[in-house]
This record gives structure tokens, C-alpha cells and sequence, in this order.
């Protein structure tokens, strides 16, 4: 066989590898662990493509629903899956053997797969034998008894410090085995698309043993049919738990954070953290648009400034909370600076009759530069 490594780096672009670490694009940084998948994917994926940081940077927008104790989270106006040549479909199989060779037909025929992991399999993971928790990440190479694996996600946690990798490993079943998932954790699987009913195949995949993702190049003729589109594209309207958006939703998020009593009652801090994340990401994003004006750019950093600050004081509040004291007096100071921007960035856009980025605010595509 060819050398899979050299072309597994020469397809990703923007991955350079050594000693098994991968350099990420500079906005991966910006991606939760299913976001970080899709963009790989994105540009794995060739095409008459936007670049993806455009292309998915222009489609954030909070969008938050209370159902209960919980609150759900969509972190795009429209689905992601609208990215891709072919609809990417949840598929899942308790056979190993059916799996892998799925995915080296798949990736033979040129194209990748996003795999359902876990990461408290997973040897690159820091929670390894740890913390068993949903990771999505991509196989875009085979060989014989191996897989070469890209993984742009990063963070640092109680687990310690998660650097983006690339490289190979070996074809074993624990790492394409996906977890078992608690509530909190199926809501994210269910939207981490960001369809507006979520994933429509979660539930009747989410008892196999391994799930997937297959992802092809849009001239393929070869390898396995996906299955059937998904069209959906309209959040569907749910009364009593319909879709709040944008400052709304920030608002209604600082309402509930602002009743926080106990360590248990902070669920959903990771949410608000991929939420600044992908907020970054959206400002970032501006850079390479058009005739962004020097006014909506400063509007955008400060939103994205705003929402850097959050997640560290939530942990601050959570920490406070398990030693006995909640202290909501900064976080709420916190909330009130990010919905005070992110009214502002909407106020701006409200006031241009052609706004430059309708197709940065709702996920719109812009024709042409304003």
C-alpha cells in the first residue's frame, strides 16, 4: 500500500504531523469535540466548499429551550449536515468486523469518517481510563491492522492539558465503541448537528455498540450509499419549549444561572463554554469576509471578549458551590456584560438596511459583499 501518512497529511492541508502530534489550524481552538470533527471532516472533504472556518463560522447562533430541570442547546442556526456534497446519517453496528470494513471501503474510495468514541478509550485522550464521555474525531486513512486518526479538539481540564493529535493506531474495537450517555450528555448527541429536531437517527442508532458518520468526496461513485437527506432546516416551534435566540437566549440562560444554589445545579457549565468557544470562532470568522466594516468587527470582539470571560467564572461559582457558597454576584455581572453586547452586535446589524452579516447573525449565505 501507499504511504497512507504522507497522503493523510497531504489531504488534511492544514495538519502538520511529528512524533504523532498534530498542529491544528489556529481556530480549532474555537471547536467543542463534535464541531472540531465536522470542520476536519469539512476539509477532508473536497469540493466547491467555503473555507470552513467561514462556512461553519457563519452559521453560530445561540439557541437555548428549557425542558424541565435541563436546558438544550443548538450552537448553529441551521444544520451542519447542509455543509457536506451528501447528507452525513448516524449509522451504527454492534459487529466490529461490519465497522471496520465500513470504513476502509470508505475511506478507499476517498472519502473519511467521523467515529462516535469515547474517550475514556481512547489512547490519546487524557481521560483515558478516567472518564468515560462522548468524543467525536475522524479516521481518514487504513492499513493493514490500522487506522490514521485526526483530532483537532483541545482543552484543559481536571484531566489535564488535551493537545490535537493525528496519527496511527491500531484497528481495535474500543476505540470505534461509543459510550453509554446520561442525560445531559444524549442532548448534546442530539444536537450536536445543530438540527433544529435533532439527530433523527440518534435513537433508533444510539443502542449500537459502534456509531459512525460516513462522509464521501462528492464525485465518489464508490463505496457505501448514505442514507436518505435530511432536509430540516426551520426550528420547529414547541410552545412551551420553544427556541429562544441570540441575546434572548442569553438572557434567559443568565435568568436561570442567577438561581444557581448548589454544586448539582451547574449541568449545563461545559454548554456555556462551547458556547464561548463558538463564539470566538464567529468573530474570527469576520476576518475572512468582505467589506466587514470596522464597526461590526468591534462589535464582534467585544461580544466574543464578553463570552471569554464566562466559562471561567461559572467554574469559579461552581467550585464555590461545593465548598458551600455560591457566589452569584460575579456571574451575574458576567451574564449582564454578554447580553449587553450581544443586544448591541444585533442592534448594529438591525440598523444597516444590507447587513454585512446577516450572514454572520442567522446563518444566512450573502450573495454579495455589502
Amino acid at each position: 500500500m501507499s504511504d497512507l501518512n504522507s497522503t493523510a497529511r497531504r489531504r488534511t492541508g492544514a495538519v502538520v504531523e511529528s512524533n504523532n502530534q498534530v498542529v491544528a489550524p489556529r481556530e480549532a481552538r474555537y471547536l467543542s469535540c463534535y464541531t472540531a470533527a465536522i470542520a476536519c471532516a469539512l476539509g477532508l472533504i473536497k469540493g466547491p466548499r467555503k473555507d470552513w472556518r467561514v462556512a461553519v463560522g457563519e452559521k453560530v447562533g445561540l439557541q437555548v429551550r428549557f425542558e424541565n430541570d435541563l436546558i438544550v442547546f443548538r450552537h448553529h442556526r441551521t444544520s451542519l449536515r447542509s455543509l457536506f456534497p451528501e447528507t452525513p446519517r448516524r449509522q451504527g453496528t454492534d459487529s466490529f468486523a461490519e465497522a471496520r470494513q465500513y470504513f476502509a471501503d470508505l475511506v478507499q474510495a476517498g472519502g473519511c469518517v467521523i467515529v462516535v468514541g469515547d474517550a475514556g478509550r481512547l489512547p490519546w485522550s487524557v481521560r483515558r481510563g478516567r472518564e468515560s464521555a462522548p468524543h467525536w474525531f475522524v479516521i481518514d486513512g487504513v492499513r493493514a491492522g490500522e487506522w490514521h486518526v485526526v483530532d483537532w479538539f483541545s482543552s484543559v481540564d481536571e484531566h489535564g492539558e488535551q493537545s490535537p493529535w493525528s496519527g496511527w493506531v491500531a484497528a481495535d474495537a474500543e476505540i470505534a465503541m461509543a459510550p453509554q450517555l446520561d442525560r445531559v450528555q444524549v442532548l448534546r448527541e442530539r444536537y450536536a448537528w445543530s438540527d433544529p429536531d435533532g439527530d433523527p437517527d440518534l435513537d433508533g442508532v444510539s443502542r449500537h455498540v459502534h456509531q459512525f458518520f460516513g462522509l464521501r468526496l462528492p464525485a465518489s461513485t464508490h463505496g457505501p450509499s448514505p442514507q436518505s437527506a435530511y432536509t430540516g432546516s426551520v426550528a420547529t416551534d414547541r410552545g412551551a419549549h420553544a427556541w429562544q435566540s441570540g441575546a434572548e437566549a442569553v438572557a434567559a440562560l443568565a435568568a436561570r444561572f442567577d438561581e444557581l444554589c448548589t454544586a448539582g445545579d451547574f449541568t449545563e457549565a461545559d454548554d456555556i463554554w462551547v458556547a464561548a468557544r463558538h463564539r470566538s470562532l464567529k468573530s474570527s470568522a469576520l476576518d475572512l469576509v468582505p467589506g466587514v466594516t470596522g464597526q461590526r468587527r468591534t462589535a464582534a470582539d467585544s461580544a466574543a471578549r464578553a463570552w471569554a470571560d464566562l466559562p471561567k467564572i461559572i467554574r469559579y461559582a461552581e467550585l464555590s458551590a461545593r465548598r458551600g457558597r455560591v457566589r452569584v454576584g460575579p456571574l451575574r455581572e458576567a451574564f449582564g456584560r454578554v447580553v449587553e453586547a450581544e443586544y448591541a452586535e444585533e442592534a448594529l446589524l438591525m440598523k444597516r438596511s444590507q447587513p454585512v452579516n446577516n450572514l454572520l447573525i442567522n446563518g444566512g449565505t450573502r450573495d454579495s459583499d455589502s
